[in-house]
């Protein structure tokens, strides 16, 4: 999945795409309780979004400035931050100072950044942008935003009240996974979007994202719908988190809501829109829809973004949401990932606990007796679902299985079992 770099885009439009679960034991992990110091996006700045029809919020509008290269400072949401405004060309003191080694007849030759910054800034011009509105979007630098230690999410997505005076109605959905197997229409509208997202992301066939293969990927699901009254007020189980603009779906996020945390399973959008880094716009949309869910229902107050891969650059914006902790491949004891990039730089594969009083929790004997099996729905251990299921010839997995978990997981958990 290829995205331009954040030093070519402004922090809200660096792309961020949400990655399928691949099989690693580093888990990530990030903590959305208001007890710690907060998430902290290090690439917040003003929430403008006048590019293709997209307005901002009113009331939100920052006041700028033709002056280059000053200091400015943007209201966002009631939040001041600080940023450097850069226009297309050399302010009037570089003009008059040539670098070492250069004349006025043979200038230093401009780097390749330097002209894709300002082939973005032309096109933007030619859409009709204002100059002012191009040079923001075009050389904002992720580096001068201001650091803050507790980003407001609260404040950050518009209400409702606010949403309804937008050129465009941008809504968000939350959806059962079994409620959209039942809508025909929203089914063939999701179904549409995916196709469209996989072939130009991910080059795939036709074949190869049908309705079907979309079904078994990411609307069948093993979590089975809560009762009425049981957990938050919209339920435990598998949703799509669909984003709309007007009656157009641009957006799906699909997330499981779980007793203590959202999990990030997946997330598709309209390539049309990669501009708008919806993908960045999703996770911060997932951690502060926790943070709503918290406030009725406590337990819930982790967001999970799923497995990390250090050597892959496609998944290294999951660390980039503070703070964010990695699980121990041995222990499982989650550390700051902070404190697990230098060790993964040496190794691939490293254990983060220091303390070596900490046994290896994989280094185990497996008891089938304990291992607990999700079988019809219903909860058993191995030996009761052997019984049942007497056609099963699973033992080797099962035990597997058990010996990758370590003993306390599997005493824990259940193992799905069709």
């Amino acid at each position: 999945m290829d995205y331009e770099s954040a030093d070519e885009l402004p922090p809200h439009l660096a792309l961020a795409q949400s990655q399928p679960a691949v099989i690693d034991y580093d888990k990530i992990e990030v903590d959305v309780s208001p007890s710690k110091e907060g998430i902290t996006s290090k690439e917040v700045i003003n929430s403008r979004m006048e590019v293709e029809g997209f307005q901002s919020v009113p009331g939100n509008e920052s006041k700028r400035k033709s002056t280059i290269n000053k200091e400015e400072t943007t209201q966002l949401h009631g939040k001041k931050f600080s940023h450097a405004v850069s226009a297309a060309g050399p302010s009037t003191e570089e003009q008059g100072q040539n670098a070492a080694g250069t004349t006025e007849d043979h200038p230093k030759p401009k780097k390749a950044k330097l002209i894709r910054l300002e082939n973005k800034y032309n096109k933007l011009i030619k859409r009709g942008m204002s100059h002012e509105d191009a040079s923001q979007l075009t050389y904002a630098n992720k580096n001068s935003v201001q650091k803050t230690s507790s980003f407001d999410y609260d404040s950050y997505f518009p209400r409702e009240e606010e949403m309804s005076s937008f050129a465009l109605r941008f809504k968000t959905e939350l959806v059962s996974v079994s409620d959209l197997k039942m809508d025909e229409v929203l089914l063939h509208k999701t179904h549409k979007l995916y196709e469209k997202y996989q072939m130009a992301v991910h080059d795939d066939s036709p074949e190869d994202c049908s309705i079907k293969q979309l079904t078994r990927f990411l609307i069948d699901s093993p979590i089975y719908d809560s009762q009425p009254g049981e957990g938050p007020p919209c339920g435990f189980g598998s949703f799509h988190e669909q984003y709309w603009v007007g009656d157009r779906l641009i957006a799906v996020g699909v997330i499981d809501i779980l007793p203590k945390c959202i999990s990030s399973v997946y997330f598709f959008y309209d390539p049309e829109l990669r501009f708008l880094s919806l993908g960045t716009y999703g996770c911060l949309r997932e951690i502060f829809s926790t943070r709503s869910l918290m406030k009725v229902y406590p337990p819930i107050k982790y967001y999970y973004l799923g497995f990390y891969l250090h050597s892959c650059p496609k998944m290294a914006y999951k660390g980039k949401y503070v703070p964010s902790y990695l699980l121990c491949p041995e222990t499982f004891t989650w550390h700051p990932i902070e404190k697990c990039r230098p060790l993964l730089d040496k190794s691939k594969y490293s254990r983060f606990e220091t303390d070596l009083r900490v046994e290896n929790a994989l280094k185990c004997e497996v008891n089938l007796e304990k291992v607990g099996i999700l079988y019809k729905r219903q909860l058993m251990s191995y030996h009761t679902y052997k019984k049942i299921n007497y056609a099963a010839n699973d033992e080797g997995k099962v035990k597997e299985y058990a010996r990758l978990v370590g003993k306390d997981t599997y005493h824990s958990l259940f193992l799905y079992r069709d």
